[in-house]
């Protein structure tokens, strides 16, 4: 990820094998392929034996006299996230929505879905612009910090989430000088996603760290709300299995964690699916909503029922 180090966990059993900053070929970048560099991702790899020489961890710990993994790559044949679109015109004589999935480097996988509105422009520009907006903010803001190896979880999640916030931004303010000269009237909604690899979390029986913003409290107040058990499993529905509340993100790949963003503008919506259960993570912007009304007063505009 991020910060250029990781482990491999033996199949075998014993102590895991550390990989330094030089031991993937591809570095800080995201894996082209299905099966990358992700938490749980079989790989190989060459034994070096570092003697006594001295490699330092994320904590700048010695890892010293001991054997490290070189070269490490992804086996063939794995399958990793996958992403599906269905999208149609409704009652509109063309379809004015546009989408985006792309992989951004040091970052994750990101989606995105943009419904144009009086015409597709917009929902085009903001596909293709917003993407590479938020790896430069998030680069630029990395570099300001002297890289994210030193950083906690708690301040490199607020770092992406503020490149992001500042993409959004800046991708809007640029669209609007393009519109004013091209005379554009038309707008869109976003609804994004990045699914960011990389966190590391303690392994069991070291000290927990607090989890920052996250969607593991909502799913106790739905298990709450609807208070009865699924036919099939005799579990409360919402309810985290015990495998669920584990530490990593894979079962088998213990300490590492990809953490899910979302961000949004206008009445889009994202929904997580936990088995048969969803729950809704985004919240609409719609002139309803007091602070929706206040920021659009603000800026001039007025309200109307038509």
């Amino acid at each position: 990820g991020r910060r250029k180090l990781g482990a491999v966990v033996p199949d075998g059993g014993g102590a895991d094998l550390f990989i330094p900053a030089q031991g993937a070929p591809n570095g800080s970048q995201v894996p082209p392929q299905p099966g990358g560099l992700f938490h749980g991702t079989r790989v190989s790899f060459n034994p070096v034996a570092i003697g006594d020489s001295k490699v330092s961890d994320s904590a700048g710990k010695s890892k010293g006299g001991q054997t490290v993994c070189m070269d490490v790559r992804p086996l063939p044949g794995q399958v990793g996230l996958s992403c599906g679109v269905d999208t149609n015109a409704g009652a509109k004589e063309k379809n004015d929505d546009r989408l985006a999935a792309v992989d951004l480097h040091e970052l994750g996988f990101f989606a995105g879905v943009f419904d144009g509105h009086m015409g597709h422009s917009c929902a085009e520009y903001v596909a293709k612009q917003l993407p590479p907006a938020i790896l430069t903010a998030y680069r630029a803001r990395a570099k300001r910090e002297g890289g994210v190896a030193k950083l906690s979880v708690s301040q490199e999640v607020n770092m992406i989430s503020a490149a992001i916030s500042e993409a959004f931004e800046a991708t809007d303010k640029a669209f609007l000088v393009s519109a004013r000269k091209k005379e554009c009237r038309d707008g869109s909604t976003a609804i994004t996603c990045l699914v960011s690899h990389g966190f590391e979390v303690p392994l069991p029986g070291a000290a927990a760290v607090p989890e920052v913003g996250g969607v593991e409290a909502l799913w106790a107040k739905v298990a709450k709300r609807i208070g009865k058990a699924d036919d099939e499993s005799g579990t409360a529905v919402g309810t985290p299995s015990t495998s669920e509340k584990q530490a990593g993100t894979v079962a088998v790949a213990p300490g590492g964690v990809a953490k899910l963003f979302i961000a949004w503008c206008g009445d889009s919506r994202a929904v997580l699916m936990r088995g048969r259960q969803g729950l809704r993570i985004s919240e609409d912007h719609r002139p309803r909503r007091k602070d929706e009304q206040a920021r659009i007063q603000r800026a001039g505009g007025v309200i109307a029922r038509d």
